[in-house]
């Protein structure tokens, strides 16, 4: 099963994003991002069996409420080879503590650059690329913050349609 721990965005952040990705959609090579499969991934796991000792060893996790704001838009890889774009989030330390000691108990070792994708980008033509730059440039930066009070593990399953993404547990903050 291909599994990924996340946490949910707010309605009206996934509506935002989900408009400004409509707008973009009419460049023939990107693809707007489901609303509900919107998120905040803190580890993807890919491909695993082991689905009860992982909701095990999630339930270890001890965290407290986290505020997150939201930044900028950027693009992965780079501006040069877009695949990705996305909406960032300003630094919190509670979030990188969170997700560092999810990563621990997985001994997952890679760069968190936290992020909403709300496109994926299969090619652009130069041109398309330099007139999405430039719309993107021009989209007025949003501002959202919004509390975390838990995070979920996911299983996340490839269609012909996109993801089909369902929750497996979720594992709620501190009291």
């Amino acid at each position: 099963m291909r599994l990924f721990i996340a946490v949910e965005v707010p309605a009206e952040v996934k509506e935002f994003l989900y408009q400004i990705g409509a707008k973009l959609s009419r460049y023939k090579g990107i693809n707007n991002v489901n609303k509900e499969n919107m998120h905040l991934t803190l580890l993807f796991l890919g491909e695993r069996s082991d689905v009860k000792e992982i909701v095990e060893t999630l339930k270890k996790i001890s965290f407290k409420k986290i505020t997150l704001e939201t930044d900028d838009f950027g693009f992965f890889p780079d501006k040069k080879r877009i695949r990705v774009i996305w909406l960032g989030l300003k630094h919190s330390d509670e979030l990188f503590y969170l997700q560092g000691e999810i990563s621990n108990y997985f001994e997952e070792d890679r760069e968190f650059k936290p992020h909403i994708t709300f496109a994926r980008v299969k090619f652009l033509k130069p041109n398309e690329k330099k007139a999405l730059l430039h719309e993107m440039n021009s989209v007025t930066k949003p501002y959202f913050k919004f509390k975390v009070d838990k995070f979920k593990l996911y299983s996340s399953e490839l269609t012909s349609m996109g993801p089909i993404h369902r929750v497996i547990e979720t594992f709620p903050a501190d009291k």
